[in-house]
């Protein structure tokens, strides 16, 4: 036999493998000889167990089993042994089959055909006299319904659960890991939609009448500064369809900016930087980049567009270098410096959507009334434009997984600033991404013209950082 000392008590093994437990000296001294017993420590001892008259059984653990029974089915499942009266514990999971049929739970009689716990989940209670025995519960096949679990981003896979029609269940723990881009996110509940909400809670009750598919919902974390980064787009520059930007090993240098580079504007380079000089008209500025850009993706289709209406199309020109008092972008000169009459502050979708559908918002200026809509006939007035408002609820997180999207779809972005020294709005032509994929600097057209004494073309971009938009620790 062996003998543990642990703290003040014995707990002697027996060789049939049963436990007691002494308190107080033993009347015997170890085998390996001194007289006293180490706490924590294993001693083997062989000696008459009748000389010891107060041991007593060990109570530390419970004597009450759950056994299985197939009920019809084919297989051997193991007991749940050494439970305590109302002791709570998860069922090991059902591995009897049976020809044709779905397991749907367990019942605690042969003469019940009702499931009334489930394997693994949720918590079982042990009684010795009410579900010491569990009974398989079957269901044909052809009426058993399979509610299977899709990650929805996540990695990991989660066996199917089949039930009967109408029987409520517990909706099972959320055991798929989050998406890269979404470490920090919980996992409680599920929705029948992949870009559904959190519908299904883990641990609440379900009932379906045909076969469904739960979708994990990653619930984003309460710290808006967790989560968002891009799995996809780690260590990368990544640039709106058709924007093409050199390595910045390429870029020049720029010495009345504090030494920052530029990269100069080419033919076919996709993106643009139309020159605002002293008008209060950035958002113009944006909507006409933003404009050369969509032309260029739509080419074919508005040149199309033109010879079917048997119209010479109007000058969308840009030019790198314009004349002096002239703008560098014929949309900009042609369109918003000439119909926009108040030199006032806007916002570019305003101006974008007034150019290209003829949608006039409240903003636009009662002299550009009428004056746009190029391609009315096509658009009917529609909004083509998606603007996220910040409104207290940008975060490190939201902003992150937004430009992300935006990078997915190759969409372009512009951006809307307010700082100490006012209110400003530019064209993003490329985002940087970190090693843990999460946006930290954007690249985007300088905003201020060159000065006369320096030979650098007005049309250049330069880069700024994600702290402009929010604080990072």
């Amino acid at each position: 036999m062996t003998i543990s000392f642990l703290h003040a008590q014995f707990i002697v093994k027996k060789q049939d493998g049963t436990t007691v437990s002494w308190e107080g000296n033993l009347p015997f001294t170890p085998n390996e000889g001194g007289n006293s017993w180490s706490v924590g420590k294993t001693y083997d001892a062989t000696w008459d167990l009748s000389q010891i008259k107060h041991i007593y059984a060990d109570e530390s653990a419970g004597t009450g089993r759950v056994i299985f029974n197939a009920n019809g089915g084919t297989g051997t499942m193991d007991p749940v042994t050494g439970l305590k009266e109302g002791q709570e514990f998860k069922l090991p999971r059902n591995t009897f089959i049976r020809k044709g049929y779905r397991f749907v739970g367990w019942s605690n009689s042969p003469q019940l055909d009702d499931p009334l716990f489930q394997d693994e989940y949720p918590t079982f209670s042990f009684y010795q006299a009410y579900n010491s025995s569990l009974y398989a519960i079957w269901e044909p096949e052809a009426s058993a319904i399979t509610i299977s679990f899709d990650a929805n981003g996540g990695t990991g896979t989660m066996e199917p659960l089949y039930i009967r029609l109408n029987q409520t269940f517990s909706i099972p723990p959320n055991n798929f890991a989050p998406p890269a881009n979404k470490k920090y996110y919980t996992r409680t509940s599920y929705d029948t939609i992949p870009e559904g909400y959190s519908h299904y809670k883990a641990g609440g009750i379900g009932r379906f009448t045909k076969n469904t598919t739960l979708y994990a919902y990653w619930t984003p974390p309460s710290d808006p500064s967790l989560g968002g980064a891009s799995e996809q787009y780690k260590g990368m520059v990544i640039t709106p369809a058709g924007v093409f930007i050199n390595d910045e090993s390429e870029w020049q240098k720029d010495p009345t900016a504090f030494d920052m580079l530029y990269d100069g504007w080419t033919e076919g380079c996709g993106w643009y930087d139309t020159t605002q000089d002293g008008l209060n008209f950035c958002w113009a500025a944006t909507a006409s980049n933003v404009i050369h850009w969509w032309l260029d993706r739509n080419k074919q289709f508005v040149d199309d567009y033109y010879r079917l209406k048997g119209e010479t199309k109007p000058d969308f020109s840009y030019i790198e270098q314009p004349a002096a008092n002239k703008w560098n972008s014929a949309i900009f000169s042609n369109y918003f410096a000439k119909f926009w009459s108040q030199n006032s502050g806007n916002y570019p979708d305003a101006g974008f959507n007034w150019f290209i559908t003829g949608y006039e918002a409240s903003s636009v200026q009662t002299s550009a009334k009428g004056k746009g809509g190029l391609f009315k006939e096509v658009f009917q007035e529609a909004i083509l434009t998606e603007t996220k408002w910040a409104s207290g609820s940008l975060n490190r997180r939201n902003f992150n997984e937004f430009i992300a999207n935006a990078c997915d779809a190759g969409r372009l972005i512009a951006i809307s600033e307010n700082n100490a020294l006012g209110a400003h709005v530019f064209t993003t032509w490329g985002f940087q991404f970190d090693d843990e994929g999460y946006f930290v600097p954007y690249i985007i057209p300088t905003p201020i013209p060159p000065p006369t004494n320096f030979a650098r073309p007005s049309s250049n971009m330069m880069r700024r950082h994600i702290d402009r938009i929010y604080k990072v620790s």
